[in-house]
């Protein structure tokens, strides 16, 4: 039976640390995805980001000009750095943050918020977990919501298959050795995954170290 016991291993040693420093009025050090935020968190109010880590991109949201920041994650070390992130800069009374999966957002009613940030979740999660997550996404965000998705790259199966830290579960689905799970998402992949709740307005790719490491951009909107 698969489970998430290594993903919260390996996410609570990465987040156990103390309060960073903060400033919602700066921009997100990478270009491509400041410049999703400002398109996410146009004429919103609210904002969820399921797999928000220690709320970095959320607090972000919030010196854009969001009123109201709702952050979930699988990880206790992630979610206690960010509750006490948001006491020391006084953001607590706009930001709620709750440790959960899937399960956690059945308790947000229906059409409740205006936006949804989904950042490397999608394809860390167990397959039916991901389709599970974009229905519930899709029913909690109001008519016309907007969505900024980002992905691992895509590799090669067979590069996969021959490297040590994946096991392979099913085609395209793998564990590593770090306790995470990586659905290798083509492009036509993505776009069935999510074509039956989100249109596609935009996609691109984000930069994240000189030596060519992407990930990928997703500007998706709410279909009726």
């Amino acid at each position: 039976m698969l489970d998430y016991t290594g993903t919260v291993s390996y996410w609570d040693k990465i987040f156990n640390q103390d309060v960073a420093d903060v400033n919602i009025n700066t921009p997100i050090r990478f270009p491509d995805m400041e410049a999703g935020l400002q398109w996410l968190c146009r004429n919103a109010s609210t904002v969820l980001d399921f797999g928000c880590g220690r709320g970095t991109v959320l607090f972000r949201c919030l010196g854009i000009g969001i009123s109201r920041v709702m952050g979930i994650d699988i990880a206790p070390n992630a979610v206690s750095l960010a509750n006490r992130t948001a006491a020391r800069y006084e953001l607590d009374d706009r930001s709620e943050f709750i440790t959960g999966g899937t399960d956690a957002l059945k308790n947000i009613t229906n059409e409740a918020l205006d936006a949804a940030i989904l950042f490397n979740i999608v394809d860390n999660l167990i397959p039916d977990d991901a389709r599970r997550l974009l229905a519930e996404i899709h029913r909690i965000v109001k008519p016309g919501g907007r969505i900024l998705m980002k992905l691992n790259d895509h590799y090669p199966d067979e590069d996969l298959r021959e490297c040590d830290a994946f096991n392979e579960i099913t085609p395209g689905f793998y564990h590593e050795t770090s306790g995470l799970f990586l659905w290798n998402l083509s492009e036509a992949d993505i776009e069935n995954l999510v074509k039956p709740w989100f249109e596609l307005e935009h996609s691109g790719r984000v930069e994240l170290k000189k030596d060519e490491f992407y990930n990928r951009l997703y500007y998706l909107r709410k279909r009726p």
